[in-house]
C-alpha cells in the first residue's frame, strides 16, 4: 500500500523517470534507475516495481503507460474519482461526459459546460493524479486570458483554464478530431512535397503565435493533429507556459522534465539545459519534426542511462543528415524508391533541416517564417538562404528552374555568363535579406529573454505589458537599418491597437510612420504598412480626414507595387473613413474595390483579407442604409466558417454580427436578434464584459431591438453600452461614447421619456463637436435632436434658438436621410408654433427613407415620416388627411412590430384622434398581427 500511496502522492516525478526508462533497452533499465542522483529510495522501488510489470516489447512503452493507471493501481485513483473524475461529474463549470484520451501525466475528457455561461463541447484536459495551489488560479486566469487570443485556422483555441475548488487545474481546450500528422502522412503514403506544404501550415501557425509573443515549448506529431480535410490543428499552444513551475530559481534537467511540459525527443538543447527559452527553442523542435516527417525517425534515439548522457546526446551529438538518415521503411511510407527519395533530399532539404536542428539558437531559422520563407524558396526550385551562395549553386538552381528554356550548349553558356551577374545582384540582395533576419532575430530573442526575466519575478504581465516592453527596448536596441526599426515599430503598434491599447498604439504607429516618411519614402513598402496601421488607429480615434490621408499612402503604394492584398485593406479603411464623414456614395465605390482587389489576389489567396473586405463591404452598405448587404454577409459568415469552424473567433464573431444586421434589414428580425445575442454571450466569455467589441455589439442590439419596438430591450443594451465605453474613455470625448449616446438618446426619444432624451442629445451634441467639428453631420443631428424633445416638452423658444444656431450643412450632405430627419423635426416645432402651412411643406419635402436602403429599414422610415405627417396635418386642420396618413403607417408597421409596440400605438392614437375630428364612431378592434412581445418579423 506504501507504493501506491507513494505513487497518487509523486505521479508527477514517477512519470518522468518512466518516460526516460522505457526509452531504453529493457536490459538497460535497471542500471539506469540505480545510476541516478537525488531519487529516493521509496521513489527507486516504485518505478522498478512498475517496470517490471512493463510488456515485454519495448515499443508498448507508450501504451503500457498511458493504461497504467487504470490497469495496474486502481486504488490510486480513489483521489481522482472523489474530486468527480468520472462520466456525469463536475469540474469547475464543466461536465465530464466519457474520457477520450490518457497519457502518462494527463487524461482527456470529452466535456460540456453547463454552468449557464454558453453550450459548448470541449476537450478538458486533467492532471491525473495531483492538485494545484489553490493561489495558482489567478495565474491560470492570466495566462489564459494571453493564450485565448490566438485565433489562427490552424490553431486549436484554448477556451478557458482554471483551478477548481479543490485544485484541480483544468484546461478547456476546442476539440480536434485528427491524426498525428506523422501518422497521417504515412497512413496516405504522402510525398515529400506534399508533406512540406502540410508543414507549412505548421510553421504559419508557430510563426503567429511567435508575433503575439507565445511560446509553444513542446512541438511535437502528438500535438500537430490533421484533420481529415487535411487541416492542420497545433494543440496546447502555450499550455506549457500554464503549467510552467511558478518558483523562478534555477532547475536541473530532470527537474525540468518532472515539472514541466516537455518532451525529450524534441527538446532544444537550450530546453535539456535549463537556459531561457526563446521563439529558437519552437524552431528547434519544429526542425526535429520535419525530419521525422521526411526520414520516419528522429535525428537520435535517447539511449541513455543517466540525466548527464540524455543532456550530452541533445546537446553535443551530431546530427544525420535526412538523405543518410533514411531507411527503406521511411521510403516506403513516402510512396517512393530509397534511391530516388535520398536524392530528392540530398541537398537543399538536408540544408534546411540541420540549420533548424543548430545546436546554438543563433544558427538556426531566424523565425518560424523564414523557415518557412526557405522551404517555399526550395519547391520552386529557387536559391534557399540556408545554402552557402556559391555561384556553381546558384547556376544550377538557374538551369533547374529552367530546363526546356535552357536546351543547347549555347543557351546554358549564356545562362552561366548572365548568372555571374544575377549571383553578385542576388548575393547582395540576399545579404541585406540575412542582415535585415539577423537584426530582427536578435532584437526578438533579446526581448523574449528580458520578458522571461522579468516574468519569472513578477509573472504578472499582460500582452498589453509585453508589447509596451518591446516598445521600450527598440529605443534602445542595435537596430541601424530605418527600415527594421519601421518594421518592429509597426508591429509593435498593431499588437496594441488590437488589444484596445489606442493612444500607446497611435503613438507608435505615429513614429513608425515619421521615421519611414523621412528616411525611407511613401514608395517603399514598410512605409506603406505603417501608414496603413496608423489609418486603422485614427479610424478607431474618429480622426476620419487623417485617417483617410494614411490609407491613401498606402493605397498609391499597393496601385504601383501591384499589391492586391495591401490595396483590399486600403480601401476598406478608405470605405469606413467615408462613412465616418458623411459619404455614403465613395464608402460604398471604395468597399465594393476592396472585395474585388481581394478576389483579384494571386494565389495564395490571403483568405482573411477577402473575409474582411466582404464584412466592410456589407458594414458599409449597411451603414449607408443600402440594400444588398445580405449579399456581402452571407458570404462573409459563409467564408469565416470555412476558415474557423465553430471556433469564436474575433473575425467569425465579426462576420457573424454583420450578417445578423443584414437578416435585419431583410425584415428577419428574429433570426437577427438571436444571432446577435449569441455573438453577445460568446464576446462575453471570450472577451469580458469591459471589451470594446462587446460594446459594440451592444450597440447593434440596441438598434435591432429599437427598430423591433422593443424600447426596453433596446435600452438595456444601450445603457450597459453607454457605461462600458464612458469607463473606456477616463472622461474624455471619444468616438464610441458618442455614437452609444446618440443611439440611446434615439430610444429613449422614442419611448417618450423627453427629459432624459434631451440631456443625452445634449451631451452628445459636446462630445461630437470636440471629436469632429460643430458643422459635421453627426453634431447637427444631435442638435436636432435636442431641438425635438423641447419641442414636444413643450420648450418652443429654445428649440427655435436650438434650429437658429444650426450650422449649414455640407453640401455632401444634402438629401442624405441624416438632413432629412433634421427637416422633419423643424416641421415639428413648426407645427406646434401653428405655422401649418410651413410644418407641412417641410415635413412634405422630407422623404426620410430611400428607396436604394433595405426593405424592412424603407417601410419603417417611411411609417414614421407618415406618423409626422397626419400629426401636422391633424393639428392643420385637416383630419381626412391624417386618418390616410396614420393608416398607412399602421399597415406599414403591423409586419415589422408587435402589438403594444410605442410606434404602433402612436399610429393607434393618431387614426382615433383623426376619427373623432371626423365625427366617425370608434374602429373595431383590429386582430392581433404578432403575438405578444417580441415576435414581429422585424425592421430597419
Amino acid at each position: 500500500m506504501g507504493s501506491l500511496n507513494l505513487l497518487a502522492a509523486r505521479w508527477s516525478e514517477i512519470s518522468a523517470l518512466l518516460d526516460q526508462a522505457l526509452a531504453l533497452p529493457r536490459e538497460q533499465r535497471a542500471a539506469w534507475l540505480a545510476a541516478q542522483v537525488g531519487v529516493d529510495e521509496a521513489l527507486r522501488r516504485t518505478v522498478h516495481m512498475l517496470l517490471e510489470a512493463c510488456p515485454a516489447d519495448t515499443g508498448a512503452g507508450d501504451d503500457f503507460l498511458a493504461g497504467l493507471p487504470a490497469r495496474l493501481l486502481p486504488a490510486t485513483l480513489e483521489p481522482v474519482r472523489a474530486a468527480g473524475l468520472e462520466p456525469g461529474g463536475r469540474v469547475g463549470p464543466y461536465e465530464l461526459v466519457e474520457e477520450i484520451g490518457r497519457g502518462g501525466m494527463g487524461a482527456v475528457w470529452l466535456a460540456r459546460r453547463i454552468d449557464g455561461a454558453f453550450e459548448r463541447e470541449v476537450a478538458l484536459k486533467l492532471p491525473l493524479l495531483n492538485r494545484l495551489r489553490p493561489d495558482l488560479a489567478p495565474r491560470f486566469r492570466r495566462e489564459r486570458d494571453i493564450l485565448a487570443r490566438l485565433e489562427h485556422p490552424n490553431i486549436a483555441r484554448l477556451y478557458d483554464a482554471g483551478v477548481s475548488a479543490d485544485g484541480l487545474p483544468y484546461l478547456a481546450m476546442e476539440r480536434v478530431v485528427g491524426q498525428p500528422i506523422n501518422r497521417w502522412c504515412d497512413e496516405r503514403r504522402l510525398g515529400i512535397a506534399a508533406r512540406l506544404r502540410l508543414f507549412e501550415q505548421v510553421l504559419d501557425a508557430v510563426q503567429y503565435a511567435h508575433a503575439h509573443l507565445v511560446i509553444h515549448r513542446d512541438l511535437k506529431p502528438a500535438n500537430i493533429l490533421v484533420t481529415t480535410e487535411g487541416q492542420v490543428r497545433l494543440l496546447d499552444f502555450g499550455i506549457a507556459k500554464l503549467l510552467a513551475d511558478e518558483d523562478g530559481g534555477a532547475e536541473t534537467a530532470l527537474t525540468q522534465m518532472a515539472g514541466r511540459a516537455l518532451t525529450p525527443d524534441y527538446a532544444s538543447p537550450e530546453q535539456v539545459t535549463g537556459d531561457a527559452l526563446t521563439i529558437a527553442s519552437d524552431v528547434y523542435a519544429l526542425g526535429v519534426v520535419l525530419f521525422e516527417l521526411l526520414t520516419g525517425q528522429r535525428p537520435y534515439r535517447l539511449a541513455m542511462v543517466s540525466a548527464a548522457q540524455m543532456e550530452q546526446a541533445i546537446v553535443a551529438a551530431d546530427v544525420l543528415k535526412p538523405s543518410a538518415a533514411l531507411s527503406a521503411a521511411g521510403a516506403a511510407a513516402l510512396g517512393g524508391g530509397l534511391r530516388h527519395l535520398r536524392a530528392a533530399l540530398a541537398g537543399d532539404l538536408d540544408t534546411i533541416v540541420l540549420k533548424a536542428l543548430a545546436k546554438l539558437p543563433a544558427q538556426r531559422y531566424a523565425t518560424a517564417a523564414e523557415f518557412a520563407d526557405d522551404l517555399r524558396r526550395h519547391q520552386r526550385g529557387e536559391p534557399v538562404l540556408a545554402q552557402p551562395m556559391s555561384w556553381q549553386y546558384r547556376t544550377r538552381r538557374f538551369v533547374e528552374r529552367h530546363r526546356v528554356a535552357v536546351g543547347a550548349a549555347a543557351a546554358i553558356f549564356a545562362a552561366l555568363v548572365g548568372a555571374t551577374g544575377i549571383s553578385w545582384w542576388q548575393a547582395q540582395l540576399a545579404a541585406r535579406q540575412a542582415a535585415r533576419a539577423e537584426a530582427v532575430k536578435e532584437f526578438v530573442l533579446s526581448f523574449f529573454a528580458a520578458a522571461d526575466v522579468e516574468l519569472g519575478a513578477t509573472r504578472h504581465m499582460s500582452s498589453a505589458d509585453l508589447l509596451k516592453q518591446a516598445r521600450e527596448r527598440l529605443d534602445t536596441a542595435a537596430i541601424g537599418d530605418d527600415a527594421i526599426r519601421v518594421e518592429l515599430l509597426t508591429t509593435v503598434g498593431k499588437g496594441l491597437l488590437g488589444l484596445g491599447e489606442l493612444d500607446g498604439s497611435l503613438a507608435v504607429l505615429d513614429e513608425a510612420l515619421q521615421i519611414a516618411r523621412r528616411s525611407l519614402g511613401d514608395a517603399h513598402r514598410a512605409t506603406a504598412t505603417a501608414a496603413l496601421e496608423r489609418g486603422f488607429a485614427l479610424q478607431l480615434s474618429a480622426k476620419c480626414v487623417a485617417a483617410a490621408a494614411s490609407f491613401a499612402v498606402a493605397e498609391r503604394f499597393a496601385r504601383t507595387a501591384g499589391d492586391l492584398r495591401m490595396l483590399s485593406a486600403a480601401l476598406r479603411g478608405k470605405a469606413c473613413a467615408h462613412m465616418q464623414q458623411g459619404e455614403p456614395e465613395r464608402a460604398i465605390e471604395a468597399a465594393r474595390e476592396s472585395v474585388n482587389a481581394a478576389e483579384r489576389q494571386a494565389a495564395p489567396v490571403d483568405r482573411r483579407e477577402l473575409l474582411q473586405a466582404y464584412v466592410q463591404a456589407a458594414i458599409t452598405l449597411e451603414g449607408a442604409q443600402r440594400a444588398g448587404a445580405i449579399d456581402p454577409a452571407r458570404r462573409a459568415y459563409a467564408l469565416a466558417r470555412e476558415l474557423y469552424g465553430q471556433r469564436p473567433t474575433k473575425a467569425l464573431l465579426d462576420a457573424r454580427s454583420v450578417h445578423a444586421m443584414a437578416l435585419a434589414g431583410e425584415g428577419q428580425m428574429a433570426a437577427a436578434a438571436a444571432e446577435q445575442e449569441a455573438v453577445l454571450a460568446q464576446q462575453l466569455q471570450l472577451l469580458g464584459a469591459e471589451h470594446q467589441e462587446v460594446v459594440f455589439t451592444r450597440n447593434q442590439l440596441g438598434l435591432l431591438y429599437r427598430r423591433w419596438g422593443d424600447m426596453a430591450a433596446s435600452l438595456r443594451h444601450y445603457d450597459e453600452a453607454l457605461r462600458v465605453a464612458t469607463v473606456q474613455s477616463g472622461g474624455r470625448p471619444t468616438w464610441d461614447v458618442a455614437t452609444v449616446r446618440m443611439s440611446r438618446a434615439n430610444t429613449l426619444t422614442a419611448a417618450r421619456r423627453f427629459t432624459e432624451a434631451l440631456d443625452q442629445w445634449q451631451q452628445a451634441e459636446r462630445e461630437v463637436t470636440a471629436l469632429l467639428g460643430a458643422a459635421s453631420g453627426a453634431a447637427r443631428t444631435a442638435r436636432a435632436g435636442a431641438a425635438f424633445v423641447l419641442t414636444r416638452l413643450g420648450r418652443l423658444d429654445d428649440a427655435e434658438a436650438a434650429f437658429r444656431t444650426l450650422p449649414a450643412a455640407a453640401p455632401a450632405a444634402a438629401g442624405t436621410p441624416q438632413e432629412a430627419a433634421i427637416r422633419l423635426r423643424l416641421g415639428a416645432l413648426r407645427s406646434a408654433q401653428g405655422r401649418h402651412d410651413e410644418a407641412l411643406s417641410l415635413i412634405r419635402g422630407a422623404k426620410v427613407w430611400d428607396e436604394r436602403a433595405p426593405p424592412a429599414v424603407r417601410d419603417r422610415e417611411r411609417a414614421l415620416w407618415s406618423v409626422a405627417l397626419g400629426q401636422a396635418q391633424l393639428a392643420g386642420g385637416q383630419p381626412a388627411e391624417a386618418l390616410a396618413a396614420f393608416a398607412d403607417a399602421q399597415a406599414l408597421l403591423a409586419p415589422l412590430q408587435p402589438q403594444g409596440s410605442q410606434e404602433l400605438a402612436d399610429c393607434a392614437a393618431g387614426i382615433e384622434r383623426a376619427r373623432r375630428a371626423l365625427g366617425l364612431s370608434p374602429p373595431a378592434p383590429a386582430a392581433a398581427t404578432a403575438p405578444p412581445g417580441r415576435a414581429g418579423a422585424g425592421v430597419r
